[in-house]
């Protein structure tokens, strides 16, 4: 999980490994998955984690966006996009909240905007697990779920458990949202 350089090694070669081992966690744009995660899936077992929060804080978060989502969407889902709380807790940064559009567009997501406006179904993660289309998907049809994936965490060489809760809801501008916040556990 980690490389070694010998000493005699020039800096600018480590530094353009290193920015290239950075492209390979970052591009989830094709598959919704990384190059990394693949990697990481083909010889490891994704692991549980011990988060500070619980499957509770991840829908009550669901919920006060639903509530907010339907009193003033646009600046909802503003403020969103800006990560601020409590969209995005202050303390736990994997606290956050996501917002698609019944189609799988990408709306607004606290954690970080590059792929808003994009959309994302057929998109899975490293086991193949299409879960944005079926949170999207369940959500309209029962108004609520929970979905199971496997997902990296940004600078940990580690594949982990991960779900997502979500919730539809009819914005204050007549659109249909589905709202989720992920959670590893």
């Amino acid at each position: 999980m980690y490389f070694a350089f010998s000493p005699d090694i020039p800096d600018i070669l480590v530094s353009e490994f290193q920015q290239a081992l950075d492209e390979l966690k970052e591009d989830r744009a094709k598959t919704g998955y990384t190059v990394f995660e693949n990697i990481l899936y083909n010889y490891t077992k994704p692991v549980h984690m011990n988060p500070p929060m619980n499957k509770d804080d991840a829908v009550k978060l669901v919920g006060k966006t639903v509530a907010d989502i339907m009193t003033d969407a646009g600046r909802t889902i503003s403020a969103i996009n800006n990560g601020t709380p409590p969209y995005m807790d202050a303390e736990n940064k994997d606290l956050y909240v996501i917002v698609y559009d019944k189609n799988g567009t990408l709306v607004a997501e606290a954690d970080g905007t590059a792929l808003v406006g994009t959309n994302r179904l057929g998109k899975t993660d490293v086991a193949g697990t299409p879960y944005r289309d079926l949170v999207i998907n369940q959500s309209v049809a029962n108004g609520s779920t929970w979905v199971d994936y496997i997902f990296s965490k940004q600078d940990e060489p580690r594949l982990y458990y991960k779900s997502m809760y979500g919730e539809s809801v009819t914005g204050s501008d007549g659109e249909i949202y589905i709202v989720v916040s992920p959670f590893y556990w």
